[in-house]
C-alpha cells in the first residue's frame, strides 16, 4: 500500500485548512462585533424608556371603559382521557383572569 500523498494534494489540504480556519475566524470575531454592539445598544434604549417614562409620570390616566368578558377556547392535549381535575384547574384560571382584568 502506498500512504504517501503527492505534493499536490498535500498543498490542496493545507489551504483548505487555512481557509476554513480564517472563515471561522471572521465569524467569531463577527459574532463578537455583533455582541458588543447589541449590548451597547441596550443600555441606550434603557436610558430613553427611563426618560419617557419619568415624563408620562405625571399625566393624568384616562379611565378605560369597561368591556364585556370574553370567552376563552382552550385545548387541553391529552393522551389519557379527559383530566379528573380539569374542572377546578379552569376555575382557578378564571379567578386570576378576572382579578387581573377588574380596573382598579
Amino acid at each position: 500500500m502506498n500512504y504517501k500523498m503527492s505534493n499536490n494534494k498535500c498543498e490542496e489540504g493545507v489551504k483548505k485548512v487555512k481557509r476554513n480556519r480564517f472563515i471561522t475566524k471572521t465569524l467569531l470575531v463577527l459574532l463578537a462585533a455583533v455582541l458588543v454592539l447589541s449590548a451597547c445598544n441596550k443600555g441606550n434604549n434603557e436610558a430613553a424608556n427611563n426618560q419617557n417614562d419619568k415624563g408620562n409620570s405625571s399625566a393624568e390616566v384616562e379611565p378605560t371603559p369597561k368591556e364585556e368578558p370574553v370567552e376563552l377556547v382552550w385545548h387541553y392535549p391529552s393522551f389519557s382521557g379527559p383530566q379528573a381535575d380539569l374542572a377546578v384547574v379552569q376555575e382557578a384560571v378564571n379567578k386570576i383572569v378576572k382579578e387581573k382584568s377588574m380596573p382598579l
